[in-house]
């Protein structure tokens, strides 16, 4: 992906006149990022985007892998929080909910500017985000053996007997459970409301799925929640839930680099033209490398 891929896709919601925050709240963006080994002096640099806390959490972490995935995921989300709010990456104030969701520190703009959501999740060698104008979630994961203990912890007792008759049920347990971790991220209560007190209905022609909730639950009385499910790569699958049907345009970004050719997302060819009348998202792949040119306006290149 070119460097300027981001700045591309905001110039042409520009065109839309969806640019910026405001744009968010027509057309949510979603960025996975492909993690690739950085040498050292990449990885300093990238570094530089963390605040303190953040650097010394992922100094705890002993796998180097680890530690490139949560360096790249913390960056990766202040990098695009920068770029909205005109503060250094370091310097974005984030707070966690009571269930671990960030979130701004303090609202950004005045009481009528747009609200600006987001979440994070990363799995294997990808790191998914999300931003949106609406309370969102974003989960990844990777292959997951769909056990009869788990299908009874996490399903309806419909969902559990669909499992049980598929020919993929492993695929399509882990398509279940990444949508499900997204809605309750989306929620903000993440795992301390039971999977198995609310179903997914079947995707609409538009691809997403109705969250069909306990009446009275938490999660009912939350509002309405939709959330659609679309394959990474051969083993990844991440699930996108927003709080409320987004508009019916959908734009992909224009993207020729080697990890968006692993990809099979539902977007038709990738292009900066509405490609479907599916409820909108703009799609961004990036590999961790790609985030270091969006380091320079903040002067941390040598």
């Amino acid at each position: 992906m070119s460097a300027a891929a981001l700045t591309d896709f905001d110039a042409a919601l520009a065109g839309r006149g969806d640019s910026g925050l405001a744009g968010l709240a027509v057309v949510p963006q979603v960025q996975l990022v492909h993690l690739a080994p950085l040498d050292d002096t990449r990885h300093a640099l990238l570094l530089q985007a963390l605040p303190e806390s953040e650097r010394q959490q992922a100094a705890r972490l002993r796998q180097p892998a680890d530690r490139l995935r949560y360096v790249a995921a913390h960056a990766a989300l202040r990098l695009q929080l920068s770029r909205w709010l005109g503060l250094h990456p370091a310097g974005v104030a984030l707070v966690r909910g009571p269930h671990g969701k960030p979130s701004l520190a303090h609202r950004c703009g005045d009481a009528a500017s747009p609200a600006l959501h987001f979440n994070l999740s990363h799995a294997g060698d990808w790191v998914a985000l999300a931003f949106a104008g609406q309370p969102v979630g974003i989960d990844i994961e990777g292959p997951v053996h769909a056990t009869a203990a788990l299908a009874a912890a996490c399903c309806t007792p419909a969902e559990a007997r669909a499992l049980a008759s598929s020919p993929q049920p492993d695929l399509a347990f882990q398509q279940v459970w990444t949508a499900k971790e997204a809605v309750l991220k989306a929620h903000g209560a993440g795992l301390s409301l039971p999977m198995d007190r609310f179903g997914l209905a079947a995707a609409g022609a538009d691809g997403w799925q109705r969250v069909d909730a306990e009446p009275g639950s938490a999660l009912d009385t939350a509002g309405e929640f939709r959330v659609r499910t679309w394959p990474v790569d051969a083993r990844h699958t991440v699930s996108l839930a927003l709080s409320a049907p987004a508009r019916r345009r959908s734009w992909a970004l224009a993207d020729t680099g080697g990890c968006a050719a692993q990809a099979a997302a539902p977007f038709g060819p990738p292009s900066l033209f509405p490609s479907s009348n599916g409820p909108a998202i703009g799609l961004v792949h990036m590999t961790c490398a790609d985030l270091l040119p969006a380091l320079q306006p903040w002067s941390v290149f040598p």
